[in-house]
């Protein structure tokens, strides 16, 4: 199920392959009672936590040049990392998701793992452990000496304290979000459609100097 990137955005169509199949409606809204409250806290702190995941990929000392190179260049999966980053926190969730696929595919584990609390964010709950697990996979590949959490029933799933610690970044609150002259210059990126894949977006070259002022003021 790990999508596998082109190595470049005009070959991107045959990069993508069909995601994981949705959790069934109502997964966590049907928990009763605390239960449901309980499901809903972790939402907001997957949300709270993808944010800051993706705030720490942007302020990276190489994002800047990184996104640069990936809107002149091949799509390499590590500006495919920071431009899905800074379309999440832009709020643009689901072109970020694209991105995050994108990276995800050619073995980025923080690709994998933001997916994993983008869709725990949003109560989707079988994608989420799809995507903890790739995650658990990905950071065996690396050499990366971590145990794969053992999954509780999928109507209580969410966090393995434990194994989510070692990835999850401190408190990013000092470090600079996109501001709103970036954020408009985000919302004002256009559609784009290859064959049967689409609609996503590109970074551009002013999307690049804008994070460039941004994180290396």
């Amino acid at each position: 199920m790990v999508l596998v990137p082109a190595a470049a955005t005009a070959d991107i169509a045959d990069a993508r392959q069909t995601p994981p199949p949705s959790a069934p409606d109502g997964a966590l809204t049907s928990v009763p009672g605390p239960a449901a409250a309980v499901c809903r806290n972790r939402q907001h702190q997957a949300e709270r936590e993808l944010r800051n995941l993706s705030t720490r990929v942007i302020n990276d000392t190489a994002a800047p040049a990184q996104l640069d190179g990936f809107t002149s260049h091949d799509a390499e999966p590590v500006g495919a990392l920071v431009f899905a980053a800074l379309l999440y926190l832009s709020g643009h969730p689901r072109n970020a998701q694209f991105w995050f696929e994108f990276a995800a595919g050619a073995g980025d584990g923080t690709a994998a793992f933001s997916l994993y609390l983008h869709h725990a964010a949003a109560g989707e709950l079988r994608e989420a452990e799809h995507w903890l697990r790739q995650t658990a996979h990905l950071s065996n590949q690396s050499g990366t000496d971590v145990p794969l959490p053992a999954i509780p029933p999928v109507d209580t799933y969410l966090f393995n304290a434990e194994w989510h610690g070692q990835h999850v970044p401190d408190d990013t609150g000092d470090l600079p979000r996109p501001d709103p002259q970036l954020r408009e210059t985000v919302a004002h990126l256009q559609d784009i459609r290859a064959g049967q894949l689409g609609p996503f977006v590109l970074p551009t070259p002013e999307v690049a100097e804008q994070l460039h002022d941004l994180v290396c003021q």
